[in-house]
């Protein structure tokens, strides 16, 4: 299960890149309730306003809430192979 953790790993440390980068790039907080509250707001915004390319351009929220399928739109690396997952 090891693989599945370092996979879900890989998608935390991209979101978190896209908030860090994208929302207040270099803002500093006041103290830890204005980070929170900041956060949240930030969130809502990447899951229910900020259109994503690999979704087709709807948001997570919209592509969450369709019925079928949709074209995948992100990029292929021929070069990184996967592994078995270790147990």
């Amino acid at each position: 299960m090891l693989f599945v953790a370092v996979t879900l790993g890989f998608f935390a440390e991209r979101v978190n890149g896209i908030i860090k980068n994208e929302f207040y790039p270099k803002r500093i907080y006041q103290n830890h309730e204005e980070a929170k509250s900041i956060l949240a707001s930030n969130i809502e915004v990447y899951n229910n306003r900020r259109p994503h390319a690999s979704l087709n351009y709807l948001t997570p929220s919209a592509a969450h809430e369709m019925t079928g399928g949709f074209i995948k739109q992100w990029k292929h690396y021929p070069y990184l192979k996967r592994t078995e997952p270790v147990n």
